[in-house]
């Protein structure tokens, strides 16, 4: 059992400083859209993961996900997982499914959730994180090509 632990909302700027140490698209310059960042911190208060949620971006993501979702209904409530890192040196097993779970139950709490959405980047996972936490699985989605970039929306190839 997994005990020791303490999930706290955090800034975007601490989350934003894990995630340049600890997350994939971070090499890539990526930046990430947030709204709501909590972080996963031992007992002796070393910050060892963070997880953010934001609200949807695109529209076409919930009409694509959610059968009869037009686009001019209501958004409110609808989250997307835009980023999840650990750090590598934490190896508790299960470690990020009990944290991922745990954020999610307090976003629940402390704002309203109808329902959370995420995508695997399969160039870089398959999404066993998503899988243990009994997310579904509705396909793979078009290449992505817009990125948020120093505060602004961009669009195309990023190298």
């Amino acid at each position: 059992m997994i005990s020791g632990y303490d999930i706290q909302e955090i800034d975007k700027p601490l989350a934003d400083d894990f995630l340049k140490r600890h997350h994939y698209l971070a090499q890539q310059g990526h930046g990430f859209l947030g709204k709501v960042e909590y972080g996963l911190f031992t007992s002796d208060n070393r910050f060892v993961g963070v997880v953010v949620f934001a609200g949807i971006s695109v529209i076409e993501t919930l009409i694509g996900a959610f059968e009869g979702f037009e686009r001019f209904s209501d958004q409110s409530g609808f989250w997307e997982l835009t980023r999840l890192a650990m750090d590598d040196n934490n190896k508790e097993k299960n470690l990020t499914s009990w944290f991922v779970a745990r954020a999610i139950k307090k976003l629940r709490a402390e704002h309203y959730v109808r329902a959370i959405i995420s995508y695997a980047d399969s160039q870089y996972h398959n999404g066993y994180i998503y899988q243990a936490l009994s997310f579904k699985y509705y396909g793979l989605a078009p290449a992505k090509n817009d990125f948020f970039e120093g505060g602004y929306a961009t669009f195309g190839e990023v190298a």
